[in-house]
């Protein structure tokens, strides 16, 4: 997908006939303030109220606007969205109104947009993927699981780089977010994905719940207060028993609730000891605990070296090999450009944790 580079900005002109003599250029972005340009004199502590008053409404409108743009392109029947750390692959994408996306978005609106986005998020990640996948040290002909799957934005690409009877089991708390990847699997004939509805953590039937709607949700144990409540399953029993022993890459993006996921795929850790992605926030408590968790079954874990655009600065991927390092796989971990990617420090691509 073709992008322009810096900030989108919207001006908009107001000329004031009333307490306001002269013409006032009013610069505005979805994340900028607001700015006075062409003024005659300092704008008054009530200019500055009534803008600063509208600027909120403004500038939805103008993040609408943005994405209404991009969905009149994407509404293009011939329009695809490509990965490009993902083999160049491409993705066509459901029609959608500027009209309709500028007046009041959609959910599923959203949703398309978010994709497109995150087609060049993590590329880094992306590409040790790609890498992993092309020298077998992650075989194609064996299932991925990718829980917390949102939108696709790897379940679906994944899905392709798969060889023969091989899955991608894309599972995720939001029947929203699994009705959009149905859709943009039957869109581009993806036939190897299994949708999976469901929370899951270290115990089934465990009560949690969240604040945040289920789209990209943060869970934790119920308090007993106000919050929806929801009941957990684990991966263990959320995946099919014919798929458990046949993983080659296990991707845990759960908002925190990473090593709950994994204690509750214990069986599947060891049958197939696949490769584990997971991300986590480097000031939180428990990152060494799933280090420690892993490494009761032999895997060498490694901080993957690239700021992760669009979150919290302490926010990283780590993967995992079992019985085997880094230096032992035949992918070349560091033969990935690093004008690809931000690092988030000098050293290799791959840090041990």
């Amino acid at each position: 997908m073709n992008s322009t580079s810096g900030e989108n900005r919207i001006s908009v002109k107001f000329v004031i006939v009333s307490f306001i003599p002269s013409e006032l250029e009013y610069s505005l972005s979805p994340r900028a303030g607001i700015s006075f340009k062409n003024s005659l004199w300092p704008p008054t502590g009530l200019t500055k109220a009534v803008f600063h008053w509208f600027y909120p409404h403004i500038s939805t409108l103008a993040h609408r606007a943005k994405i209404g743009l991009q969905h009149s392109r994407l509404g293009d029947s011939r329009f695809r969205v490509k990965f490009p750390h993902d083999k160049n692959l491409e993705f066509r994408v459901p029609a959608s109104g500027l009209m309709s996306v500028l007046l009041k978005p959609s959910e599923s609106d959203l949703l398309l947009h978010s994709f497109a986005s995150a087609s060049r998020h993590e590329p880094l990640l992306r590409e040790l993927i790609v890498g992993l996948l092309n020298k077998k040290d992650v075989e194609a002909e064996l299932n991925i699981i990718d829980i917390g799957s949102w939108v696709g934005d790897n379940a679906l690409p994944w899905a392709k780089l798969l060889k023969k009877d091989a899955c991608v089991i894309s599972v995720d708390p939001s029947a929203e977010n699994l009705a959009f990847q149905e859709n943009m699997a039957l869109l581009n004939s993806v036939r190897n994905i299994l949708l999976i509805e469901g929370i899951c953590s270290d115990t089934a039937g465990a009560t949690v719940s969240t604040s945040d709607s289920l789209s990209h949700a943060t869970f934790r144990e119920s308090s007993g207060d106000s919050d929806i409540t929801f009941s957990t399953t684990t991966l263990d029993l959320a995946v099919p028993e014919e798929k458990k022993s046949a993983i080659g890459l296990l991707h845990v993006d759960v908002e925190g609730f990473e090593l709950q996921v994994l204690r509750g795929a214990r069986g599947i850790i060891e049958s197939s000891l696949p490769v584990v992605v997971y991300e986590r926030h480097l000031s939180d408590g428990d990152v060494d605990e799933v280090r420690e968790f892993l490494g009761q079954f032999g895997y060498a874990v490694y901080m993957i070296n690239e700021v992760i655009q669009g979150n919290n600065l302490d926010c990283r991927n780590f993967i995992a090999f079992a019985n085997k390092s880094k230096d032992s796989l035949s992918f070349d971990t560091d033969s990935i450009a690093a004008d690809k990617f931000w690092k988030a420090t000098p050293g290799p691509n791959l840090i041990p944790a």
